[in-house]
């Protein structure tokens, strides 16, 4: 069961646009995004960056901090960040190329306390289209994001393509487990309870609705694509 929805956040929230999009295993950090554009913030980003929080020893969030790195936030949307359990390799997307493709996704490696040269996963994985809402499995051996650049079952599909070190699997879409012919996205798996999250994007009369939904995976299958 969960118990009361509330946004006592502490200092996470800010005036502007705000997206938790990965908390680390243990609670205790996390990534997200932040847009204060369009706010009177005496220091505003100049578009969608990604930011880094985590918690005190007092049990409180500290103020998030945006990445310090001129190759992950830029100018153009970053967001929807996450990261292996050694907190050493993230993944996010963004829109910089926007006169190729719609959003792809990009890896950064970090090295001692700063993240190196953000690049863009191969053509494989990203596509002319909108790759969006990357999840890395915790020990970086498989990546979920979802994708309306390939036929799939209608608007954005959710995708799982493995890490095979020098190189990369072939995406494989996740069906009818977990995909509709809406656009489905924000997927996030944990094994170890046996359950993913996502959220799916409906139309229904003239009123649109996006929610949360819990899928169990229990009898879950990793595919593989050589």
């Amino acid at each position: 069961d969960w118990d009361s929805l509330t946004n006592e956040l502490g200092r996470i929230n800010s005036d502007g646009f705000d997206a938790i999009t990965f908390i680390s295993r243990d609670g205790l950090q996390g990534l997200m995004t932040v847009n204060t554009t369009a706010t009177n913030a005496k220091k505003t980003t100049k578009g969608s960056d990604i930011f880094t929080f985590e918690m005190s020893t007092k049990g409180k969030w500290s103020t998030p901090k945006r990445i310090n790195s001129k190759s992950v936030n830029t100018s153009f949307f970053e967001g929807s960040a996450t990261m292996t359990n050694d907190g050493n390799t993230m993944y996010f997307v963004s829109d910089r190329k926007g006169d190729k493709s719609s959003t792809d996704i990009y890896v950064s490696q970090k090295a001692g306390k700063s993240w190196g040269e953000a690049k863009p996963l191969p053509f494989t994985i990203n596509t002319i289209g909108r790759e969006t809402t990357p999840f890395i499995s915790g020990d970086g051996r498989y990546l979920f994001f979802s994708s309306d650049g390939r036929q799939g079952m209608g608007g954005l599909d959710i995708y799982v393509v493995e890490n095979l070190g020098s190189t990369w699997g072939d995406p494989i879409n996740l069906g009818i487990i977990v995909n509709t012919v809406n656009n489905d996205s924000h997927f996030q798996y944990y094994p170890e309870m046996n359950k993913a999250v996502m959220s799916s994007f409906e139309i229904i009369g003239q009123k649109a609705s996006m929610d949360l939904y819990e899928v169990d995976m229990t009898n879950f299958v990793m595919p593989t694509g050589k």
